[in-house]
């Protein structure tokens, strides 16, 4: 006891005082939902229309990629899309007027510059639409739109997109999805392995990625699903349940030689060439299937959540178990380090391994939906590596309010060397900067701060 009141007065200076994870976390989303706004919130004063809006942003390509572009009326909707979701939390979680506020305006501005043929429009005659899961993003936005301002014409533009763009995006090999009015009503064919990503038509990315299919098509099954739910058209159920079922049954991680863990995650992407579909296991695009690096990886956390969501929403409708079986199971793998799990200064966090620009989409609805049904994460593993992440990307957060990609620190590849997401961004373009996920373009902020708004919603 002596020698504890001695350490106590013995010294004029005060210890340092201890700020709690949570304290970090609640002023911290407070803080980078401020920096957000002002970073990307028009007020009407920098674009031609004078609407309160998203602010525009340049397309892919270029070393400005994804950059603000004041002066520029017209949007790219997949990249408004991720500061959109954040809104939309903000008003459903945090029930903010603001929020709502926000969303209507930005609502009205985009219906003054597109057309309704061009918002219920496979996304050719707008731009709006390169590759199939910008489909995705787009369709999100409808489904929060209507959902907040409960304009029909929202519900109406999404339930007419979804075939438009399933037709666009169709194989021509072996078709699946519904794309049209038949007799009987939209028709569901029977191909089990998904919509391209990209159509012959888009020379550029075609090249790259003809003849795949992606876990990215989640996201349009998770729309298709919210439609189902607003008018009962058992189409978009059948598609939402189709879409789960061959990306469950084609892309869910096997055990692919024997230095590989099974891990129980999701990969991105399906090989659909005869080779890919005739072997043993799906082949993934990039054939590297052991713990997920930056950039390297086949594995995608941000769709497996995603199936996670959707497993959920499943359940809850149909009252399936083996729904409620494949959310826990992703909970549970997820954390794995094989899998997105990552030890840091003794702290699991997660890692942000293969798409810096959407990684954080899906993990509000993960934690509100997903980690409430019975038997998820009883060990609190899952909810402490949020908590621990979004810690994380408040301590690096940029001097002027923008947030990288790095969540968990380091992650090194060994394709060209790059360390973090945040370095391969400087070093692109010739030294210019501007490449993928730099801190202030939208999508890789906005990501980074829906992951705090999952911390934050832990706390509600």
């Amino acid at each position: 006891m002596l020698a504890i009141m001695v350490a106590a007065c013995g010294s004029s200076r005060p210890a340092p005082p201890v700020v709690s994870r949570d304290l970090i976390i609640e002023t911290g989303y407070a803080r980078a939902t401020r920096d957000l706004w002002s970073h990307y919130w028009d007020a009407g004063d920098d674009n031609p229309a004078g609407s309160p809006r998203i602010r525009a942003t340049q397309g892919n390509g270029g070393p400005d990629n994804g950059l603000i572009v004041d002066s520029q009326r017209a949007t790219t909707f997949w990249q408004m899309a991720q500061f959109h979701k954040l809104l939309f939390g903000q008003w459903v979680f945090d029930q903010s007027a603001t929020a709502r506020e926000a969303i209507g305006a930005n609502w009205r501005a985009i219906r003054t510059t597109y057309s309704d043929a061009q918002l219920r429009g496979d996304g050719r005659a707008d731009q709006s639409i390169s590759v199939s899961d910008d489909a995705g993003w787009k369709a999100a936005f409808l489904a929060q739109v209507h959902t907040v301002t409960g304009d029909p014409a929202a519900l109406h533009d999404l339930e007419e997109m979804i075939p438009a763009v399933t037709a666009r995006f169709l194989d021509p090999n072996q078709p699946r999805l519904f794309h049209g009015k038949t007799p009987a009503g939209r028709a569901l064919f029977s191909n089990p392995h998904g919509i391209l990503y990209a159509a012959q038509e888009d020379r550029h990315a075609y090249a790259t990625y003809g003849r795949v299919s992606t876990l990215y098509e989640a996201t349009l099954a998770l729309a298709a699903l919210y439609a189902y739910e607003q008018d009962k058209d058992p189409a978009y159920l059948s598609y939402a349940k189709e879409t789960y079922r061959w990306i469950h049954t084609d892309l869910r991680n096997v055990k692919q030689s024997s230095d590989d863990t099974a891990t129980g995650v999701y990969l991105c992407e399906l090989m659909l060439e005869p080779a890919g579909l005739q072997s043993d296991h799906p082949q993934a695009k990039n054939r590297y299937y052991g713990k997920p690096v930056r950039a390297l990886s086949a594995e995608y956390g941000g769709g497996t959540l995603a199936m996670a969501v959707l497993a959920a929403r499943l359940y809850r409708l149909t009252h399936d178990s083996a729904y409620l079986v494949e959310a826990r199971d992703i909970i549970k793998a997820f954390v794995l380090p094989d899998a997105f799990g990552r030890w840091r200064k003794g702290r699991l966090l997660f890692v942000n391994a293969r798409d810096p620009w959407t990684e954080g989409y899906w993990y509000p609805e993960a934690v509100a939906e997903v980690l409430t049904l019975p038997g998820i994460d009883p060990a609190g593993t899952f909810r402490s590596a949020v908590r621990n992440t979004a810690a994380a990307i408040m301590a690096a957060r940029m001097p002027d309010g923008y947030y990288g990609a790095d969540w968990s620190g380091t992650e090194l590849d060994p394709a060209d060397g790059v360390m973090t997401w945040f370095e391969e961004s400087t070093r692109a373009n010739g030294g210019r900067g501007g490449g993928l996920a730099a801190p202030r373009q939208i999508m890789t902020s906005a990501n980074s701060a829906l992951l705090l708004q999952a911390a934050h919603l832990l706390r509600s």
